[in-house]
């Protein structure tokens, strides 16, 4: 499957499961599951305050659920736990490494996205407000509100060259 292809020419919904809020394992699948269930097709987890070792498990068994449900997993800033999961693609800062030298670590159709256009090299981009882009980049609209902390989606709908970003929740 050309990822790339995947994302500009489909509907897409994009959750963020930010690992360190869960403390159990059980919990953190079931809500993924639920993701899947209203048509989940990019899931993009982060982590900052749980080990590697932990990381690389549970990013092991979303990649499985992902495989199950023809979803794309997304792993952010961290390009070592994205190679070693077997992610689709990963999610940068302005202060990461730089997408050239994440295109030379993985295959062609690693996706590299960040929530700013940090360089021309990025094949999405994650926006929190109602910004519009040419359609060269997809765009995921970022929606969030205080009693969704763990689950939060984006929609993104195309019309002539520009991508209207719509918010679903």
């Amino acid at each position: 499957m050309d990822i790339k292809k995947y994302i500009f020419n489909n509907k897409n919904k994009y959750f963020i499961f930010n690992l360190d809020n869960y403390k159990k394992d059980d919990f953190l699948f079931d809500d993924i599951a639920s993701s899947f269930k209203i048509g989940a097709d990019l899931i993009h987890i982060k982590f900052n305050n749980i080990s590697d070792s932990l990381a690389i498990e549970r990013g092991n068994k979303i990649r499985e659920l992902c495989s199950l449900f023809n979803a794309l997993l997304i792993v952010e800033r961290r390009a070592d736990i994205a190679k070693i999961i077997l992610s689709d693609g990963i999610f940068l800062n302005d202060n990461d490494i730089k997408p050239y030298y994440i295109r030379k670590m993985f295959e062609k159709n690693f996706l590299i996205g960040s929530d700013k256009l940090i360089d021309s090299d990025l094949d999405f981009l994650l926006l929190n407000d109602n910004s519009c882009f040419k359609k060269e980049y997809p765009v995921f609209y970022k929606y969030d509100k205080k009693n969704i902390s763990k689950r939060i989606f984006f929609d993104i709908f195309s019309h002539n060259d520009y991508i209207n970003l719509v918010k679903i929740l």
